[in-house]
């Protein structure tokens, strides 16, 4: 076969994208994460300049983020009203701002890999964590398929998310990639059997999940999946025939469970609901809730002003006695989801929502409820570690997700979100119960042991769960590994630099201009 070698760190940058691409859903095939970063860190250990490195991180983030947020280009097309060409372009810029992320380490690890081989191994999966924290709140922060996600499914592994979050896992991924790169750049036999030795404890805690325990469960709730379509034209008579269809499920679905109540958990749905301001939808609620003597939470559009000019996108919680209990107002909202962000930049692009103007966001979380209290978490605020950490530190001994998957068809999406919602189960010690428009509607244990219910029917799932109190050492204390992570890449990087000074004095060693961009 021949070879290119003007074009290999190219094509090995490439591999790590695909790679990391095989590694989340709907490939799944988590083991690849343990090497997916080799190619890369192999192309930028031989990269001239640090140009190139930043370059060869560049193409590597692009090949990921594009191959696993393709759906991005689907949604604003087919409900966001742009045409072929802005839709690809929105797609193309969003890929392409997050490939910078993986730029930027590629750049900072190239001065790394000129220290001392044991800098090297800690200091690079600090340096990775330390970017996956900056994607996390930069701009408007998409912490989306962290590398540590990959050890979701390995459950006895996953537990080390309760101490440091999904950061401690991208670490450790990141530390046994690093350790690949190390034993390919010097295969003495000590560093095999090393390696060998940790794929092999790997290997066994990857089996470990069976000696969990298992959580308590004892109250029960109905999870609502309303198969309710966005292309549909949602009157105020489509949206009150959909409604009454999915109380008449949730009363059968009450009955054939011995009448147990619990908590009714209806998911967000492409219809705009007012609950201020429609008696008929307050009247069934209340109906509803007194019925089945249970908890209902529901989406709703509130107001921040009389002049109705700033929607909240909100999460209502009806008491077993039909009063209204609480309300949540969205904190982070999807970019062009519900606002628009830079406007300057995106004129051109609509929102996906039909609400007049931009959604406002709100500004704290909210426990709801008297008594045993639930968080809601409104459609992709699942993926941000730190906003559901404070649901926790508020007071939710259950947290609920209830979301409009509908957007995203049956791509990857789907998958993608109920993977990191295993996460935040485990960091936060807390059952996780998810209500969504077309699936996947899923039940999670606090040690992330998940059961999914079939997509694309509507349906009402009983399901058990438990309220619990607590806290995780990673709820108690947040980000502190990040934070630690970033320190220390910070203080591998000033010895890096100062010895790339010193060396270029020396004249001994690349030449200074090599940092030059």
């Amino acid at each position: 076969m021949p070879e290119f070698p003007r074009f290999r760190p190219w094509l090995l940058s490439a591999w790590t994208g695909l790679l990391l691409i095989a590694t989340f859903p709907k490939f799944s095939l988590e083991f690849l994460g343990w090497v997916a970063l080799v190619p890369l860190l192999a192309a930028v250990d031989g990269a001239g300049r640090l140009r190139r490195a930043a370059g060869l991180g560049f193409v590597a983030g692009l090949v990921f983020f594009a191959g696993t947020h393709y759906w991005i280009r689907l949604v604003m097309l087919h409900y966001g009203g742009l045409g072929q060409a802005p839709a690809a372009a929105v797609f193309l810029a969003f890929a392409a701002v997050l490939a910078l992320f993986f730029a930027g380490f590629a750049a900072l690890a190239w001065l790394l890999l000129r220290l001392g081989e044991r800098h090297v191994l800690w200091g690079i999966p600090a340096l990775w964590v330390a970017f996956e924290l900056l994607r996390a709140h930069l701009l408007t922060g998409l912490p989306f398929l962290l590398l540590g996600y990959a050890i979701a499914g390995h459950l006895l592994l996953a537990q080390m998310a309760r101490l440091g979050g999904v950061y401690l896992l991208s670490y450790v991924v990141v530390l046994f990639n690093t350790g690949v790169l190390l034993l390919i750049r010097r295969p003495v036999r000590r560093r095999g059997m090393a390696m060998a030795a940790a794929l092999f404890a790997l290997a066994l805690l990857s089996l470990g999940g069976a000696l969990l325990p298992t959580p308590v469960d004892t109250s029960t709730a109905y999870l609502v999946q309303a198969q309710a379509l966005p292309d549909q034209r949602w009157t105020l008579e489509a949206t009150h025939r959909l409604l009454a269809d999915l109380e008449q499920r949730v009363l059968a679905a009450w009955a054939r469970n011995e009448a147990r109540s619990g908590l009714v958990l209806f998911p967000e749905i492409p219809a705009s609901l007012y609950y201020d301001d429609d008696a008929l939808l307050q009247a069934r609620l209340e109906r509803l809730a007194r019925q089945t003597q249970s908890q209902v939470l529901i989406n709703s559009i509130a107001f921040a002003d009389p002049q109705r000019e700033e929607p909240f996108n909100s999460a209502l919680l009806i008491g077993p006695d039909g009063e209204f209990q609480g309300r949540y107002d969205k904190i982070h909202l999807v970019p062009f989801g519900e606002y628009v962000p830079w406007r300057r930049f995106f004129s051109f692009a609509g929102k996906i929502t039909a609400e007049v103007g931009d959604f406002v966001p709100g500004t704290r979380p909210v426990a709801l409820g008297s008594g045993r209290k639930l968080g809601p978490l409104i459609c992709y605020e699942e993926i941000f570690p730190d906003l559901v950490r404070r649901f926790t530190t508020a007071g939710a001994q259950v947290l609920v997700n209830i979301s409009n998957d509908a957007w995203y068809g049956d791509s990857a999406a789907r998958d993608q979100l109920l993977l990191m919602a295993r996460m935040r189960a485990v960091e936060n010690g807390r059952w996780l119960l998810r209500a969504t428009n077309t699936g996947v509607t899923a039940v999670i244990d606090p040690y992330g042991r998940v059961k999914e219910f079939p997509a694309d029917q509507r349906a009402v799932f009983p399901v058990k769960f438990g309220y619990l109190s607590g806290e995780t050492p990673y709820v108690a204390f947040g980000h502190w590994f990040p934070a630690v992570a970033a320190a220390a890449a910070a203080g591998a990087l000033l010895v890096a630099g100062r010895r790339k000074v010193q060396s270029s004095n020396g004249g001994d060693q690349p030449q200074a201009s090599d940092l030059e961009p």
